[in-house]
């Protein structure tokens, strides 16, 4: 059976030929104005070309439609992306503006989830909470300036006011105020070995010359730490006695 597409234009039968169907084709393109094409095959890089222009995809990556706030590194690098995967405008708009909605509510829980952290830890820290947090602040201005004191965590707050523990110094001056708070253990001042080794890693691996003074402010910290955490004058790594220097 054909099918009949306005006045005198009959779609090919099962057993056409591909002249009848390309003759079809370009007649209904005629009636349409363009708006129908035939399915092109998918090793015809021109048809295909062809078919995602219609779709809306753009002659090039700055065709692509961002969101305010998105620099234009980040614009460019996700344009590529876009039009090398045949998107069109619409299908990237959508994406980013979704992608978006996504991180303002990561944002949002992670916030929730931080602010709840540092309720619990106020409960914990109880009327030492004031001397305690003047504690962090001393060694967070010192030694890791680099986080907001609004962005700080629960964990964030506990390992810095571990760290001014294990310093002593103006840390000690403030713990003096501070009753009943105990000298730290050898895990924790291990533990905090570890998180400024992390630190220096990566200050290591950014080759950012502005940072080595706060890198050295950070490898002196872990020495100090390392005297708390190995009393004997060393530590054990692979069954062998190391001494940092």
């Amino acid at each position: 059976m054909r099918s009949k597409f306005g006045t005198g234009l009959f779609a090919p039968g099962e057993n056409a030929s591909t002249e009848d169907w390309t003759k079809f084709y370009g007649k209904l393109s005629e009636r349409t104005a363009g708006k129908v094409m035939p399915r092109p095959e998918a090793d015809d890089v021109e048809a295909m070309n062809a078919l995602y222009t219609q779709l809306g995809r753009p002659e090039d990556a700055t065709g692509y439609e961002f969101g305010e706030g998105t620099d234009a590194e980040t614009a460019a690098a996700f344009g590529e992306l876009a039009l090398s995967q045949n998107l069109s405008v619409a299908q990237m708009k959508g994406l980013d503006e979704g992608m978006n909605v996504m991180l303002v509510k990561q944002r949002e829980a992670g916030e929730a989830q931080r602010v709840e952290g540092i309720n619990t830890l106020k409960g914990e820290w109880g009327s030492a909470w004031p001397e305690r947090v003047k504690i962090v602040e001393k060694v967070r201005g010192t030694f890791l300036d680099f986080i907001p004191v609004d962005q700080m965590s629960a964990a964030t707050m506990t390992s810095l006011f571990n760290l001014g523990k294990a310093l002593g110094g103006e840390g000690s001056e403030l713990l003096k105020q501070a009753d009943g708070v105990p000298e730290p253990t050898t895990l924790e001042a291990k533990d905090q070995i570890a998180e400024l080794t992390g630190r220096i890693s990566e200050l290591q691996k950014s080759h950012d010359g502005s940072k080595r003074a706060e890198m050295k402010r950070l490898i002196e910290a872990r020495r100090v730490l390392y005297k708390k955490a190995y009393p004997g004058g060393g530590f054990q790594v692979g069954g062998r006695q190391v001494v940092d220097s």
